[in-house]
């Protein structure tokens, strides 16, 4: 993903191996991966790999933009299989990464993908995943109140909607001041449905739904 050759067909072509190659990846790690696998110096680089494609995918001026999301998806389910949730969310919700770390549109996709791997795996119950993914919550919606009212704010609501529904998160809860800086994200969420234009049509919706699953 890193390779430009200026073949503009020849970039075409690449980039559509590459997806299909991330598709049939994602396939195989939820395949044949279970849950609790100890990392291997294999596993191990195509993670740096996938990291790696995450930071050139975000772009949106690269045409390796389209890999952003099958990326991420397969980053989250990598990550959910290897014990390695604890780190991968500590890195995400990163609001000030450093230069070369997983930037906020591209961690923003990994933390929405983590709860549907994480409910993807066959040996976890409901009750299961709720509690796997609870000890994050307060985190993940500081974050998200955060990045909602930046130039990321749709897919900050969708991360919080993928959580929400998940983690069965009440509107009581979301209207708690959480973390340093006290972040109430359900006046944000109601902020952004009254607003009467938005750059992002998807937003409204996503913030609607935030509402309906809590």
């Amino acid at each position: 993903f890193d390779k430009h050759n200026g073949n503009n067909n020849n970039d075409e072509e690449q980039i559509g191996m590459q997806l299909l190659c991330l598709q049939l990846l994602q396939a195989k790690i939820r395949r044949e991966i279970p849950r609790g696998t100890n990392v291997n110096p294999i596993l191990e680089r195509i993670h740096h790999s996938l990291a790696r494609l995450l930071v050139v995918a975000s772009n949106h001026g690269s045409a390796r933009h389209i890999a952003l999301q099958p990326a991420s998806i397969c980053y989250a389910a990598l990550s959910v299989r290897c014990n390695a949730l604890n780190q991968i969310v500590a890195q995400m919700t990163n609001i000030h990464p450093s230069e070369g770390d997983v930037p906020p549109v591209a961690a923003l996709r990994v933390l929405s993908n983590l709860p549907l791997e994480v409910d993807a795996c066959a040996d976890l119950t409901t009750a299961n995943v709720t509690e796997l993914l609870w000890p994050f919550v307060e985190k993940i919606m500081e974050v998200c109140g955060h990045f909602m009212q930046q130039e990321v704010a749709a897919s900050a609501t969708e991360v919080l909607q993928q959580w929400t529904q998940c983690c069965h998160v009440s509107l009581s809860q979301l209207n708690i001041p959480i973390g340093e800086n006290k972040v109430v994200v359900l006046p944000i969420l109601v902020h952004i449905l009254s607003q009467q234009q938005y750059s992002d049509e998807e937003l409204p919706v996503k913030a609607s739904k935030c509402l309906v699953e809590a």
